[in-house]
């Protein structure tokens, strides 16, 4: 429950032993507090083990019989407190309860409220939560702590009360009464101005997540950030690196990486500033590495894990858990395999040496994230029988899953499992529940950014207020400057003549005609700036709404793609003519060369644009991966930093796959040098130029692309006229393909509406 962590009341404890012994140094006091001392070591160790315990209830009964024997109220009740702890910490509810209630009697029957009022509350907080049969009693402390608060005019310990007695609420499964005892603390908590209001905010994000609805809990998350940036503007919050590590973790299963990784970083800062305050000081560090990973940098996530494990080294099993899941991810995304594997026989082993933990639901949740691990590891190597074995065992733990980011990697999981076992209809029907659970995903996000525009146009609403309240004041002090500068004229020229006083007279009429004349001119100017206002905030709404439906564009043609490659795999197994077999490989090739363009949009920052570097690598890798040539063909890639448009990036892609899927085929005699070679240069004269080579046998002499007839010649020529481009074969030394074209601008969309798409006509 407790262990490794210093609960808020330790100090009070030692403090009060410390005070005790200074002001009575009898030697039984002392070997009091010695015992104390010795009993308390025991219980805090990290760790739950029976043996401590046991230690510790020695210790504890030797003071309670030598303060019995002294007659000392102070000691017998803070030794009730310690040994009350030993019991409930070693899941014995009724002893434990039974040493609390001796030292409740006592300060009821003192009538000491306060007293009695902090002893209800340590024994709320020394019951566990994990044990739901604990949880009423749990709740039922704190209600009496609250009661007794509120009698002493303690609003703060009441609050502070009744938040934990919503979290034994939430703990026992009733969601609905937690969030309402919660929505009840947030606005006393508003109402005294107190800073630790986001700890609230956490336990509503925490409802919120065991309802399932992932909505409110971006939006308590929200606020819970909120309120911690209000408190750190004033005196700060004693430690952050939590609150910060659940928000990446709500962000994370929202999809929101970005964000993600932001505040788990910011986690794992605060978390290293303090770890004895933190249960598992890791949790942030494997949302990091999740991060890093979704944004495809498995070196620096490796690089961050091995820094972390460094900086803070693992205390408990658990805590070499979370760093082996996290290494084995990062392996398998750089594709050592035979680390990976390491890592995960670690893992195993310590889970079947820890099955009884199974009931704790935290470690539950573990055990199932690395089982998926695994399970999708396997898969990628091929090894289908392991991934079919993990996948069975996934099947009874499900409900521990929580949110659609990870129900969803679960679903394509087993998608490919099915597939890999020839259950098409099964892999199909798992493959639409993880789009539908994707979507989802990308619902949740819109909602967040819509409603931080929102905030955000409100809040320049009231800054447009405050500046007009100001321009009305600034005029209202120059009319009231004008109207003394005429009543200071009106004095002095009052005994002047007749002549003077109608030239003075004159004088107010124009400057009261210009006065007049300015005031009218800034109205105008004030109903031309709210038009231009307005208009600004009509555009910003909708760029944003354009950009939210080009990326659900891009999502969906993906997708799509990605239902024609699965369909094309299904159909390859039905395949017995080796031509027809091989024409299906092909086109599933060029499909997933056209679907990883769609993919890299979506996820991007600029959905207008694609770099090549990232793609070019991306595809090698999966043409590699599919002709079984890892490592038996050498690939140098020279890519210049490029970004192309989507109606160039189609056409370089396909070409790309065709002229290496040609050169596997038939280029090479499976020597220790074959080598392919791809260019993507920008030349002097503003030109492109791509090249692709390979070191096999060659064309036959005197080949001339433009008399061939092949499919493969056909449309490389057809892409390259749709780059508007020149194309060029050598022969010699192997086979070369050289293409020369003009990068199309990328802010601008072609006016030639007919090649906008060009490349599905041909």
């Amino acid at each position: 429950m407790k262990k490794g962590s210093l609960w808020k009341f330790i100090p009070l404890t030692t403090a009060f032993v410390m005070t005790m012994a200074m002001a009575d140094a009898q030697p039984d006091t002392t070997r009091i507090v010695q015992l104390l001392k010795d009993g308390s070591d025991y219980l805090f160790r990290p760790g739950n083990e029976k043996n401590d315990l046991d230690s510790a209830l020695f210790f504890f009964n030797k003071a309670l019989s030598l303060s019995e024997s002294i007659r000392s109220d102070q000691w017998i009740n803070a030794t009730l407190k310690l040994k009350g702890d030993v019991y409930l910490e070693g899941n014995d509810l009724a002893p434990g309860v039974a040493c609390f209630q001796q030292v409740i009697g006592y300060y009821h029957r003192k009538g000491d409220r306060r007293g009695e009022a902090e002893t209800w509350a340590r024994l709320g907080q020394c019951i566990t939560h994990y044990n739901l049969t604990f949880s009423a009693e749990k709740a039922k402390c704190y209600e009496q702590a609250r009661q007794l608060y509120h009698l002493l005019g303690d609003t703060v310990n009441e609050l502070g009360a009744y938040k934990n007695e919503a979290d034994a609420h939430l703990w026992s499964r009733k969601p609905d009464l937690a969030e309402k005892e919660l929505l009840e603390v947030v606005e006393g908590l508003k109402a005294i101005h107190s800073r630790e209001v986001c700890y609230t905010y956490d336990l509503l994000r925490a409802v919120s997540m065991s309802k399932g609805n992932l909505a409110n809990e971006v939006f308590y998350t929200m606020e819970m950030l909120r309120s911690i940036e209000r408190a750190d503007a004033k005196d700060g919050l004693p430690s952050n690196g939590g609150l910060y590590a659940t928000a990446g973790y709500t962000y994370a299963k929202a999809g929101m990486w970005d964000s993600s990784l932001l505040y788990s970083r910011k986690g794992w800062e605060g978390i290293k500033a303090s770890p004895g305050d933190y249960q598992d000081p890791y949790s942030a560090v494997r949302l990091v590495v999740g991060g890093l990973l979704h944004k495809d940098s498995a070196g620096a996530a490796l690089d961050f894990l091995t820094a972390a494990a460094r900086q803070l080294p693992p205390v408990t099993g658990l805590d070499s858990v979370m760093i082996e899941t996290a290494a084995g991810k990062c392996y398998t995304a750089l594709g050592d395999y035979q680390n990976a594997e390491k890592q995960y026989v670690k893992l195993t082993a310590f889970f079947d040496s820890h099955k009884a933990m199974e009931r704790d639901r935290a470690f539950s949740q573990l055990y199932l994230e690395m089982i998926l691990s695994m399970g999708n590891f396997y898969l990628l190597t091929h090894r289908y029988d392991r991934a079919e074995a993990y996948e069975k065992k996934l099947r009874s733990g499900v409900s521990d899953l929580v949110g659609p980011e990870q129900r969803a990697r679960l679903e394509r999981f087993r998608s490919g499992v099915d597939s890999s076992r020839g259950r098409y209809a099964e892999a199909l029907r798992h493959f639409e529940t993880f789009q539908h659970l994707n979507d989802s995903i990308f619902g949740v996000q819109k909602a967040v950014q819509i409603q931080e525009l929102q905030i955000k146009y409100a809040t320049g609403q009231k800054d447009k207020d405050l500046r007009i309240q100001a321009g009305d004041i600034q005029l209202l002090t120059k009319q009231n400057q004008l109207q003394e500068e005429q009543a200071g004229k009106s004095r002095i020229f009052r005994n002047m003549m007749v002549a003077g006083l109608l030239v003075l007279l004159l004088l107010v009429g124009l400057i009261y005609n210009r006065y007049r004349l300015k005031q009218q001119k800034n109205r105008q100017l004030e109903v031309k700036q709210k038009e231009i206002t307005d208009k600004n905030h009509q555009l910003e709404r909708l760029l944003h709404e354009n950009e939210w439906l080009l990326r659900e564009v891009h999502h969906r043609v993906k997708n799509n793609l990605q239902v024609i490659i699965s369909l094309l795999k299904s159909q390859s197994d039905f395949l017995h003519d080796k031509a027809a077999l091989a024409a299906v490989v092909e086109s599933e090739h060029r499909v997933y060369a056209m679907s990883l363009i769609h993919q890299k949009l979506y996820k991007s920052s600029n959905v207008s644009s694609i770099g090549m570097p990232e793609y070019i690598g991306d595809l090698v890798e999966y043409l590699s991966y599919c002709f079984a040539v890892s490592g038996k063909v050498v690939f140098e890639l020279q890519i210049e930093p490029i970004n192309l448009d989507v109606q160039q990036a189609v056409p370089v892609g396909l070409i790309l796959n065709e002229a290496i899927t040609n050169s596997f085929k038939y280029a090479f005699p499976c020597s220790d040098e074959d080598k392919i070679t791809v260019r993507l240069l920008l030349t002097g004269d503003g030109w492109l130029s791509l090249v692709i080579a390979d070191n096999g046998r060659g064309l036959p002499p005197g080949f001339d692309h433009r008399q061939d007839n092949s499919f493969g010649m056909l449309l490389i020529g057809g892409l390259t006229e749709d780059l508007e481009g020149t194309l060029q074969i050598e022969t010699q030394h192997g086979t070369a393909i050289h293409i020369r074209f003009r990068q199309v601008n990328t802010g601008a969309v072609s006016q030639e509406g007919s090649r906008e798409h060009g490349y599905f006509n041909k």
